[in-house]
């Protein structure tokens, strides 16, 4: 298993891996998402109405699936009921003689279940290699699932930041136009004031001329 795998491509190539190992031909591979609930992440073998009939979920103690993840225990179940489940081969399609889930925990963090459809009955050596694999397999999820929880956070950083600068340049547009607002209105008030001191300059002589000639028509008077 690759370190930087996500999980998906885990789940894929445990349960490819594991049904050739134990020669079954059949399994699904459950990861635990952020709210708890089991889902399907991938499977192997199944016959095209098996596929269409699988549960793409399953809550903790729910079904055989949820009871393996409640109990952290591998669950084994032989000659289960027809029509639970039917195995695709190359010569045709029958039931499995036993299906297995394994729960994947670690530290008491639950990763997902595996369940495996074999054409014979569970052997001890199969047991034994299940449950040599289940921890490897359940840290190695939880760090993609990790991984996968940091990159998402990573890249809502990035968003924030993104927005962010865009947002301080939008106030940087803003203060450049207030600022040219402002500019312009100095301006504006210059000119008024340089207009209304030309006014009073044009009163102050309108009022000595009309001052001048007032006298000059009481000196003819």
């Amino acid at each position: 298993l690759r370190g930087g795998a996500d999980a998906a491509d885990i789940a894929r190539r445990v349960i490819t891996y594991l049904v050739h190992r134990l020669r079954g031909l059949a399994g699904a591979m459950y990861a635990t998402g952020d709210d708890g609930v089991l889902r399907l992440r991938s499977h192997e073998g199944l016959a095209p109405q098996s596929v269409t009939q699988v549960v793409e979920g399953f809550r903790v103690g729910e079904g055989l699936v949820g009871r393996a993840a409640q109990t952290n225990e591998i669950l084994v179940v032989d000659d289960p009921p027809e029509g639970y489940l039917r195995i695709r081969s190359a010569l045709g399609e029958s039931p499995p003689r036993a299906i297995v889930l394994v729960p994947l925990a670690r530290l008491g963090k639950l990763a997902g279940v595996f369940e495996i459809a074999l054409f014979e009955r569970c052997s001890e050596t199969s047991l034994e290699l299940l449950s040599s694999v289940r921890e490897v397999v359940a840290s190695t999820l939880l760090a993609a699932q990790s991984r996968a929880a940091l990159e998402e956070l990573l890249e809502e950083t990035r968003q924030q930041a993104e927005r962010l600068v865009a947002q301080e340049e939008e106030l940087r547009l803003s203060n450049q136009t207030l600022q040219s607002q402002q500019e312009s209105l100095r301006s504006a008030n210059e000119q008024l004031g340089s207009r209304q001191r030309a006014l009073a300059e044009k009163n102050t002589e309108l009022e000595d001329a009309r001052e001048r000639i007032q006298e000059k028509a009481d000196e003819l008077a």
